[in-house]
Parts: structure tokens; sequence; C-alpha cells
């Protein structure tokens, strides 16, 4: 569950206000307006997540090789990607 940051409030409060509820939860949720806005992470949790997101990555380039689905023409590869 995320901890609620309006954007008012983090304009009175300042940066000190994320650091201490980074303290309590490793994401904050920003809000304009009662509007969803942004998140703020805890910057180990960043980490982390990135360092998941990579991993995940190279699991599927790894599948893809296993199954032949790559290309070594640069061509074609780049004609590939036009097609995302």
């Amino acid at each position: 569950m995320f901890n609620i940051l309006s954007i008012q409030d983090l304009k009175r409060t300042g940066f000190s206000k994320i650091k201490e509820m980074l303290k309590i939860d490793q994401e904050i949720l920003l809000q304009e307006r009662g509007k969803d806005a942004g998140v703020i992470l805890d910057m180990d949790y960043y980490n982390h997540l990135r360092e998941c997101e990579l991993e995940m990555s190279l699991f599927k380039a790894k599948a893809d090789i296993a199954n032949g689905n790559y290309s070594t023409d640069v061509q074609e590869h780049i004609k590939s990607l036009d097609n995302v």
C-alpha cells in the first residue's frame, strides 16, 4: 500500500517529508488535486525493481535464442523493429 503525499503538501514540507515517509514505506504516491501524479521510490527498492526488469529481459532473450527466434542479419533486425 502506498503512502500518499499531495503535491501541495510536498511544496509546503519539502524533501524532509519525503525522507520521513520513505523511512516507513518504500513507495510514495504523489497526488495532485486528488489524482495520481507520480511515484517516489526508495533508491534501494528502485534498484531492486530495475534489476528484476533486466533479469526478465535476459530470461526472454535466452528463451528467444533457444527457440530460434532471432536474426543475425542487421537489415532484417531493423525491419523487424519497424513492425513492433
